[in-house]
């Protein structure tokens, strides 16, 4: 440690700690041998923030050519916690990079893993990580793009007393003026007034009353400005505003009735552009006894627009930077960093089916982004239902259908439209035909041969058949299937037997049927749990995504559990699916073909 620097100071007393374990004790002899460290005490350690601390030493570290005290300090849970670093007087926030306001150095990224059997490496490798970041703070190149890229580290952000959360995306959004709402629990920001009406309707699931909107004004910096340059308060905010031509604007908001002002700072910062807020308070209009207000001595209408101003905006009037959080759906859906959620903001999926497969499929669609989702479903949830499917026990007796639109609407309130139909499909198709027709992709898992079969005949008559996708799983939920067909490609019926299994089956099972009834008429399952069930539904939703953007044409994709889950259930591979798979199989997986046209289809006939 030639670079580290013992403290001259005098030794401090024995630490206030009743047991030191062994990791600790070799880390020590190193610290204050060979390496020149001073033990710190208990007053020390208390001292510290982000404590308890079961030890620590102070060293001396070379910064731009000045000493400053650096302590090594280890938690209660060395040697499987990491160790930290804190610089005594650290600079202000955003002057060095991987440094906290709190003093606390950032010498390896959060959680990265330590070996706890090294507990001397682990030390040796975080002081010399730090002397590495003390050596580059010098070079100014250097700290400026590492400063860009964890920007809001480096802010120190006000305390709002809600939150404020946007829908608008500070990479596509263009406007110098957004629409806000102020709610108990947040203040809410949107480009548009429908925006805001929309997302407040999807999330309380009901209608709402007019809403109370104020118009928030949004800034830009074309460059990324320092930390330390960032407005601190009204006055610096207005001169912001005027740099980037828009201080009139600014100025209408805070001549308009006594009222807080939003502002949203939009920031050039990689690898996509984020926002801050500034929140202006109301001015104070009341006259109280040894209280200046925003009026005082002026007439009623005798203030000039200039002295207003400057009372409510002024250097005296605090506003500090306050985080933005994003709920838009380029956010939610990947950070900005999944490209295909714009395009799927824009389709349409209607679902024909919501049970415990297609009920799934729904809610992962709505996660990947899908704007207009319709679900088709005539059946009410009972409690058998449960434990395979997206509702609980609370939906119990409801329209699968209604109920799952309203938990996506509610859950995902940005998406454009959920749709709901507690009818057949055959009676939507006669009376909301558009329902379908004007999907993008119709999603088939009625999980009924007999309905699906006569959805297809009907699919396969129309003059442009609607692309469709049919999803199904085998007995006990240990394999799945997936279909996609489009335009007028091969039909769902020929890849099927003529009882509606495909030909090439994963399982086969010794004691024939597997299904099991309870003492009803119509009682009869398919006894299978969540953990296969997730599979199917991850491989339907997969293979729609793929099928939207472009990437599956007439595909039938297969998924199977390993040998030992269907071997457990009295299972069995198939011949066929053994030369399919060309392997003696043993752990499952996904595989996939091309679904082939055949001449002789009950169905489509081969037609082309």
């Amino acid at each position: 440690m030639t670079v580290l620097r013992s403290s001259l100071m005098e030794t401090n007393a024995t630490l206030d700690i009743p047991v030191m374990n062994d990791a600790i004790e070799k880390v020590r002899q190193l610290a204050e041998g060979a390496w020149g460290g001073m033990r710190l005490s208990g007053d020390d350690l208390r001292s510290l923030p982000k404590g308890p601390w079961a030890a620590g030493w102070r060293f001396r570290l070379s910064v731009l050519n000045e000493l400053k005290d650096l302590d090594l300090v280890l938690d209660e849970t060395f040697p499987w916690s990491a160790p930290r670093l804190y610089l005594k007087r650290p600079p202000a926030l955003g002057t060095f990079p991987h440094l906290e306001g709190d003093g606390f150095v950032c010498v390896f990224q959060s959680r990265t893993p330590v070996d706890p059997s090294e507990p001397v490496g682990i030390v040796r490798a975080y002081l010399n990580q730090v002397l590495s970041l003390a050596h580059q703070w010098s070079d100014s190149a250097w700290v400026n793009e590492e400063i860009a890229g964890e920007y809001l580290s480096y802010l120190e952000h006000g305390m709002a007393s809600k939150p404020i959360r946007s829908l608008v995306s500070p990479l596509d959004y263009q406007s110098s003026v957004a629409y806000a709402c102020r709610r108990k629990s947040c203040t809410l920001m949107a480009a548009t007034e429908s925006d805001l009406s929309a997302w407040l309707h999807n999330l309380s699931g009901q209608p709402q009353r007019p809403v109370k909107l104020e118009e928030a004004v949004i800034l830009r910096f074309a460059d990324l400005p320092s930390p330390q340059s960032i407005p601190r308060n009204a006055k610096q905010l207005i001169d912001l505003a005027e740099a980037l031509g828009e201080r009139e604007l600014l100025e209408e908001r805070l001549m308009e009735k006594p009222k807080p002002v939003l502002v949203g700072v939009v920031l050039p910062t990689e690898p996509h552009p984020t926002m801050i807020g500034y929140d202006i308070p109301a001015p104070r209009l009341e006259t109280q006894r040894g209280q200046k207000h925003v009026t005082a001595g002026f007439r009623p209408q005798k203030m000039s627009a200039e002295v207003l101003i400057a009372r409510r905006a002024g250097a005296g009037i605090k506003t500090s930077p306050l985080e933005v959080e994003r709920i838009d759906a380029s956010w939610i859906h990947g950070r900005d960093q999944i490209p295909d959620v714009d395009f799927l903001r824009g389709k349409k999926v209607t679902i024909v089916g919501c049970g415990s497969l297609g009920s799934g499929v729904a809610v992962l669609l709505a996660k990947a982004g899908v704007g207009n989702l319709n679900l088709v479903d005539s059946e009410t949830l009972r409690s058998e239902n449960v434990s395979r499917h997206e509702l609980g026990v609370s939906n119990i007796g409801k329209r699968k259908a209604s109920a799952l639109a309203e938990r996506i609407r509610t859950g995902f309130p940005h998406i454009r439209h959920v749709g709901a139909s507690g009818k057949r499909w055959q009676t939507v198709v006669q009376d909301q035909p558009d329902l379908i027709l004007e999907a993008d992709l119709l999603v088939v898992a009625i999980g009924s041969w007999s309905d699906e079969g006569e959805l297809e005949t009907w699919r396969v008559e129309q003059d442009q058949p609607l692309p469709t996708i049919f999803g199904w799983l085998e007995p006990h939920g240990v394999a799945a299937h997936a279909v996609s067909l489009a335009d007028n490609g091969p039909c769902l019926g020929c890849g099927l037997t003529e009882f509606g299994q495909s030909r090439l089956k994963v399982t086969a099972w010794l004691d024939g049927s597997t299904v099991r009834t309870h003492p009803a008429c119509g009682g009869a399952f398919q006894p299978y749990g969540a953990a296969q069930l997730a599979h199917g539904q991850s491989l339907v939703a997969d293979l729609s995504l793929d099928f939207l953007m472009g990437r599956s044409g007439h595909s039938h994709r297969i998924w199977s559990a390993p040998e030992r889950v269907v071997q457990a259930v009295g299972g069995s591979w198939t011949n066929e699916w053994k030369v399919f798979t060309e392997q003696t199989f043993k752990h499952g997986g996904e595989f996939e073909q091309q679904w082939i046209r055949r001449p002789e289809c009950r169905i489509c006939g081969g037609k082309s």
